[in-house]
């Protein structure tokens, strides 16, 4: 864009230059842009005009950004709806591979279906599932009835789940919701990352924080850390409540 502010050609020269060497700034060229107190009141005056200068470009080069990115979304558009026209004429005219899949040849390509798997994560729910078993958990703990030897998943369940449905349907906001219990492969299906803040001299003060139970579990946060590709694994054995298993069927170009 035109320049509003008079950036001297001999600073324009040199930061020219520098980009042309990939940023390194030779020893002399970090001379030129000293500021020397008998060329104080100059230079600064450069340098504050080439900023403001410098600003208005960014802001220019933003608005630019925008528009390109608006005319690429253009075009993201059109090819969707044109591929999604052609998969289901392909769909519904091709012929069928021995894997299941359809096909057109045309003159220059072969137009094709791809079957795929993919995973939704409910992460809300399963954030939910955290939270509440981990709410339980504190409440046997505090009473001191935690049994972590003779543990009954039955049992832990039925009684994480009454508490569960209890707070559920009490709450107003859930009277047109239906209540999802826990289930057992839930608890087995998803990973936690334990997430804990402690300034290092409090590690040292409290030499048993990274092994103590009771101390990891109070200062700590526990955040879902289940990936999609396990997932994918095991929804081809179990169900779960915060997640399921999508069959897609895609469009190819060869």
């Amino acid at each position: 864009m035109a320049s509003i502010y008079d950036i001297s050609s001999d600073l324009l020269e040199l930061f020219q230059a520098i980009e042309e060497q990939e940023g390194e700034i030779t020893e002399e060229q970090e001379k030129v842009l000293e500021i020397k107190e008998e060329e104080l009141s100059d230079k600064l005056q450069k340098y504050a005009q080439a900023v403001r200068q410098f600003e208005l470009d960014i802001n220019s080069c933003k608005e630019e950004e925008k528009r390109i990115k608006a005319r690429r979304d253009v075009y993201t558009k059109r090819i969707e709806r044109l591929k999604k026209v052609m998969l289901d004429a392909v769909q519904m005219f091709g012929k069928e591979t021995k894997s299941g899949s359809k096909y057109i040849e045309l003159p220059t390509m072969r137009l094709g279906t791809r079957n795929s798997t993919s995973v939704t994560l409910d992460e809300y729910r399963e954030q939910e599932i955290i939270d509440r078993t981990i709410q339980y958990v504190d409440e046997l703990l505090d009473e001191g009835i935690f049994d972590i030897d003779n543990f009954d998943m039955e049992g832990f369940l039925q009684a994480l789940n009454a508490n569960y449905k209890a707070e559920f349907e009490a709450n107003p906001f859930n009277a047109d919701k239906e209540f999802i219990p826990i289930t057992a492969n839930d608890l087995i299906s998803i990973k936690c990352k334990l997430v804990f803040d402690s300034k290092l001299i409090d590690l040292l003060r409290r030499g048993q924080l990274l092994i103590a139970h009771n101390a990891i579990y109070v200062d700590s946060s526990c955040e879902c850390n289940t990936s999609k590709t396990e997932m994918k694994e095991i929804l081809n054995d179990k169900e779960v409540t915060f997640a399921e298993l999508n069959n897609n069927v895609s469009l190819t170009m060869k």
